[in-house]
């Protein structure tokens, strides 16, 4: 009778354990919605070692500098409806998620690293003021 009574559990546990699993995976599908068209809009590539990380307007000697999050919808490319909120003597950075538009990798919150993208920003802009 005990042995009777452990296949249940087992199959109950094994249940919870494929539930709770896709809810995971309902969830990143919920949450992140991203598109993978090729277009810039107008705004430059923002690349960091070689690969896209987002999209910018880079303003020469910049007043401020702005790193922008897109929201878990579309692209970086599509957010130029933004742009005129800036001045035009600010510098404009939208990072781009993993996952979305040209940018490889998976979205989730944790390949959301705005502080490397912060300094890659910085970076570029110090190059700039160089200049």
């Amino acid at each position: 009778m005990h042995y009777i009574m452990q296949i249940p559990l087992r199959l109950l546990l094994v249940g919870i354990g494929l539930s709770l699993s896709a809810c995971s995976t309902i969830q990143q599908k919920r949450l992140f919605h991203p598109t993978h068209h090729g277009e810039t809009n107008g705004l430059a590539k923002w690349k960091k070692d070689g690969q896209v990380i987002g999209y910018c307007r880079v303003a020469k000697n910049p007043r401020n500098v702005w790193l922008m999050l897109h929201g878990n919808l579309g692209q970086a490319a599509d957010r130029t409806y933004a742009m005129p909120l800036f001045s035009p003597a600010d510098s404009v950075f939208v990072m781009e998620y993993p996952g979305f538009g040209q940018r490889p990798g998976t979205p989730s919150r944790t390949s959301l690293d705005s502080a490397a993208a912060w300094a890659a920003a910085r970076s570029l802009v110090a190059g700039e003021r160089r200049s």
